[in-house]
């Protein structure tokens, strides 16, 4: 845990970028790396320049993604798109970070406030500017959210478990 949080993903404005870093201006002492491909250039998305505890890395995968995985405190995930069961949600949860998202779509649901990570409302950036600095200020207690992130995606989310379940459907229907 490097202390940094995390947005992975192609940087659009539906993903919420614009209020993240909103609320990243918010909380300069809070550290946000941003990866991912531009969907559109920056300028469209945020007002004036990123901030100086606002990073922007690219795109990264392989070894570097898995690192910066691997070191982030807890992944952020602001979308403003209904999005029923994002997979950037569940790889923060197959290495054990929590996550703070939006209170829209299935990430209410997969997250849980308090659960798994943090929820936010829709477009609230001081609710989100919060969020950044509760995870930032908490490292032991975002520790335990991203075990039980880690133990939910053990449990819902493995090869083995979804053969069960889809065998399971199947048992059923025949």
């Amino acid at each position: 845990d490097d202390g940094y949080l995390l947005f992975i993903g192609r940087l659009e404005p539906h993903k919420g970028i614009g209020t993240l870093v909103e609320a990243a201006r918010l909380v300069p002492d809070v550290k946000l790396v941003l990866a991912g491909r531009l969907g559109v250039p920056m300028s469209e998305m945020v007002a004036g320049p990123l901030p100086p505890n606002v990073e922007y890395v690219g795109f990264k995968s392989g070894a570097e993604l898995d690192a910066l995985r691997r070191n982030a405190r807890a992944f952020v995930i602001p979308s403003t798109w209904y999005e029923n069961q994002p997979f950037s949600i569940l790889e923060a949860f197959a290495v054990g970070k929590p996550v703070i998202t939006t209170a829209i779509g299935g990430m209410r649901e997969l997250v849980g406030e308090n659960e798994r990570g943090r929820i936010v409302p829709l477009g609230d950036a001081q609710a989100l500017a919060e969020a950044l600095r509760w995870m930032h200020e908490n490292p032991q207690d975002a520790a335990v959210l991203g075990r039980r992130a880690y133990d939910y995606c053990l449990a819902n989310h493995t090869p083995e478990v979804h053969y069960e379940r889809v065998m399971g459907i199947y048992q059923q229907v025949s």
